[in-house]
């Protein structure tokens, strides 16, 4: 029998709490923040303070925005490490570094193989079709219920392997575990304590799937040339090298996270933001009707992050204290330990580097762009999304006299820090 609780316990048990709100809103604000573009702020501090320290800052935080500062960071993780270790579920290939990582990337590459993209691709365009015509024949569309999330859900059960899993519980864990591993650098334990459940719960189905894969090889829940039938796969063509059972559901969850997160993020901050450019808009269109010419809507896709990226800077923790030239004959150190934001959507407008860069232009090289990051962390999801993102958008994109919903969901909604959807006008 347990016995109530002391007046001193419920009151440590509502501090508890209210920290925990405390905590999520500060987060949801800085998310909120970052997802708007804000390039007089940047520029600012790429010609005043490029290397910035923010004072008394709990961890101490430096935020980096001069693109080639921001690229030495990203080329050297053997002095800027990934922060991210600590709190992923497991071994993955974006929190280790040195042979460790260099083996995740040799089985990732084993089993995401040169031709998935176009499969991925072939698999998203009728049903981006098929979504479209539905919302013709309804007149409206709300973009993240009705197209990107169906979408993502078949590419995690068809291509991952990850069938039967609850779509809502899908979600909110994918939630849970990104916004503790990218978002609280302050080690809330609240934040930490549901991504902790988020994550054995996740871990649980994903190792239950995996068993019965193993058991049942016919088992059409399971592709043949799933990621997960792969994975068994290499364990008997490659024992020595190939993921253990725990490292594939850790695996599998990392790529999981990668297409709910910052996939479906991504979709709906270019829808929002062609809505609200009207040029940008006719410019996609355009792109969108022009016949045999995939790469072209792609193009402006990617100019449309450059300003609106899904993340502004990507986060690493300076392991070898570094000094940077600032321009001023003063040079700016970065200590062992601090936290350091490389700002990359900064880099991407500084005139230093990119040509023209307040300018939308999408006939621009790749290498102007970061959207994926850059050097050995780079996300390994880009030759997909190259192919994936045009695909899905295309036929909404099509559309003439596309514009939002005359409503409140007409504008981009949130669950927590999560973008969940935009309502659109699709015209009969």
């Amino acid at each position: 029998m347990r016995c109530p609780a002391t007046p001193e316990q419920r009151s440590a048990a509502n501090g508890s709490r209210l920290r925990g709100l405390a905590q999520q809103s500060l987060i949801v604000v800085l998310q909120r923040f970052s997802d708007q573009d804000h390039p007089w702020q940047t520029r600012v501090l790429r010609a005043c303070a490029p290397i910035l320290r923010i004072p008394r800052s709990t961890p101490s935080v430096t935020l980096v925005t001069r693109h080639e500062d921001v690229l030495h960071i990203l080329e050297h993780p053997e002095s800027f490490v990934a922060p991210f270790g600590p709190r992923l579920p497991g071994d993955f290939i974006a929190g280790v570094d040195g042979p460790k990582h260099e083996r995740y990337v040799r089985e990732m590459r084993a089993v995401i193989r040169d031709g998935d993209p176009d499969r991925i691709r072939d698999l998203t365009t009728p049903m981006a079709e098929d979504a479209i015509r539905r919302a013709r024949a309804a007149g409206t569309m709300d973009v993240g219920a009705e197209l990107v999330q169906p979408i993502y859900q078949r590419i995690i059960a068809d291509y991952l392997g990850l069938s039967g899993l609850d779509a809502a519980r899908l979600w909110q864990w994918t939630e849970d575990i990104f916004e503790n591993i990218f978002l609280n650098f302050a080690n809330w334990p609240a934040i930490q304590r549901r991504a902790d459940v988020a994550n054995a719960q996740f871990q649980e189905q994903v190792s239950a799937l995996i068993a019965t894969a193993k058991q049942r090889p016919g088992d059409e829940r399971f592709p043949a040339d799933s990621v997960l039938r792969r994975m068994i796969e290499r364990q008997s063509l490659a024992p020595s090298e190939a993921l253990s059972d725990a490292e594939m559901a850790t695996g599998l969850i990392g790529l999981a996270i990668g297409w709910l997160w910052h996939g479906a993020r991504t979709a709906l901050i270019v829808v929002d933001s062609l809505l609200s450019h009207p040029r940008w808009l006719a410019l996609a269109r355009a792109a969108a009707t022009a016949p045999e010419d995939d790469d072209q809507l792609r193009r402006v896709l990617w100019e449309v992050l450059r300003f609106r990226p899904v993340q502004q800077f990507i986060p690493r923790i300076c392991e070898v204290q570094t000094a940077f030239d600032d321009r001023s004959g003063r040079p700016r150190t970065i200590r062992r330990g601090e936290l350091v934001l490389a700002g990359t959507q900064s880099a991407m407008h500084d005139a230093r580097a990119i040509p023209s860069p307040e300018t939308f232009d999408s006939t621009r090289a790749d290498t102007q762009y970061l959207i994926f990051g850059w050097g050995s962390h780079a996300c390994p999801g880009e030759p997909i999304t190259r192919l994936q993102l045009p695909a899905m958008l295309r036929p909404l994109l099509e559309i003439e006299n596309l514009t939002r919903a005359d409503t409140a969901a007409g504008r981009l909604t949130w669950h927590g820090p999560r973008a969940i959807g935009l309502s659109v006008a699709v015209p009969r």
